[in-house]
């Protein structure tokens, strides 16, 4: 622009505008005046800033003539700014080719940066409030300077997955990927307050036996809970490898036996017992079996074990014990046929310690001719030189000493 007539070395210029096409003097350089005429205002007539008609010094500042009256001002939703426009703006673009200086800028990033004005968050943006500045700076937007959790709505995993951000370490427990349930801390990771319904893996992947603990596997969860440890209620004894006396204790009334419970009693129904072991048994068969004897029983002491001697095999297995035996031989055993009849009392001449081992006690048969027996079938009878006689053998012989006294008729 071209102004005539002024004396660039007053600080007031008092004489009339004079038209630059119709004036004679030197053309003015407005550079001089320090305020270089650029972009737009190059194209401006001098009397649109220098209404009065003299050349007075202007101020510099944009607002001073663009105040929304003498000259197109800020609009009123422009963002609070604490600076000159020429800041951010400049007189060869205004509006396309400004420069934002956030340090003038009064306010939260949201209030410019909402998707709308300008530019917001976008969409991969992670779940958040809109205090951007919670994270970012405008000095160096990214990457982030600070990370203020609190501002975050997503879980953790949502970055933490080992790309965006650090993920969990190789030696973390196998877990679900809600970090935030155990780690519940934004500003100190740890310690963690463990929630065992977030552990995906077993209990003995942390977790290892104590010195007195029974001979078990490793699937923990199948006894104890993770609100309450001790075993409560009946535990799984499918998993337990040990004997049922590495826990158990036999009760003061249990019969006497071994300690190998598991020979009579099962574990899925302890009561009643599902079969008995006999062998594991110590005492006597009458410590259980305290009934009466079947009627067909000979009469005897109640030491079973003394003749049965085969739980498997009661009756078939029998060894009998004569000392146990109370009655007489014939409740149980029959006389033989060639046996003489009038001679019922067994005892008087077999011993239960060796029934074929005869001893014969005479005198207790005195009344019996002696040819009841010795017929020479039954016992030995007459010799072939014994005399022919039809006497009887105790009208000569005498039973306690049989050849020494004779008294032949």
């Amino acid at each position: 622009m071209i102004c005539a007539a002024i004396d660039a070395r007053a600080d007031i210029v008092l004489q009339d505008f004079v038209e630059p096409e119709t004036s004679t003097l030197e053309a003015f350089d407005h550079l001089s005046t320090g305020f270089p005429l650029t972009g737009d205002h190059d194209l401006l007539d001098c009397k649109q800033c220098h209404k009065t008609g003299f050349y007075e010094k202007l101020p510099k500042r944009c607002d001073y003539c663009h105040d929304n009256s003498s000259a197109l001002g800020m609009p009123a939703g422009h963002v609070k700014v604490t600076g000159p426009c020429d800041i951010c703006h400049t007189t060869t673009g205004f509006i396309e080719d400004f420069v934002m200086d956030h340090s003038f800028v009064e306010g939260a990033c949201f209030m410019c940066h909402n998707g709308s004005s300008l530019k917001g968050k976008n969409p991969g943006h992670v779940l958040s409030s809109n205090v951007c500045e919670a994270c970012h700076n405008t000095i160096q937007w990214t990457p982030l300077s600070r990370l203020d959790h609190s501002h975050l709505q997503a879980p953790c995993i949502q970055c933490h997955d080992g790309i965006k951000a650090t993920g969990k370490n190789a030696t973390h427990i196998i877990s679900s990927d809600q970090c935030e349930v155990c780690h519940q801390s934004e500003s100190a990771w740890l310690p963690a307050v463990l929630q065992h319904d977030q552990v995906r893996g077993t209990c003995s992947n942390c977790h290892h036996f104590d010195s007195n603990h029974a001979n078990t596997s490793t699937v923990c969860e199948v006894c104890h809970g993770i609100e309450n440890w001790r075993v409560s209620g009946k535990p799984d004894h499918a998993h337990i490898f040990g004997s049922c006396n590495s826990c158990h204790r036999m009760p003061v009334v249990h019969s006497r036996s071994t300690v190998v419970c598991e020979s009579c009693h099962s574990t899925s129904l302890w009561r009643p017992v599902a079969r008995i072991q006999h062998g594991q048994m110590l005492g006597r068969c009458e410590d259980c079996h305290q009934v009466d004897l079947p009627a067909s029983h000979a009469q005897t002491s109640m030491h079973c074990g003394n003749c049965h001697l085969d739980y498997a095999g009661w009756g078939a297995n029998v060894l009998v014990s004569h000392d146990d035996v109370l009655g007489s031989c014939t409740q149980c055993h029959v006389m033989p046929n060639d046996h003489p009849a009038q001679l019922q009392n067994c005892a008087n001449c077999h011993s239960s310690r060796g029934f074929s081992d005869v001893h014969v006690e005479h005198d207790t048969f005195s009344a019996i001719p002696c040819h009841t027996c010795h017929n020479g079938l039954f016992a030995s009878g007459k010799p072939q030189r014994h005399c022919r006689t039809p006497a009887p053998c105790e009208a000569c012989h005498n039973s306690g000493d049989w050849d020494s006294k004779k008294h032949c008729d």
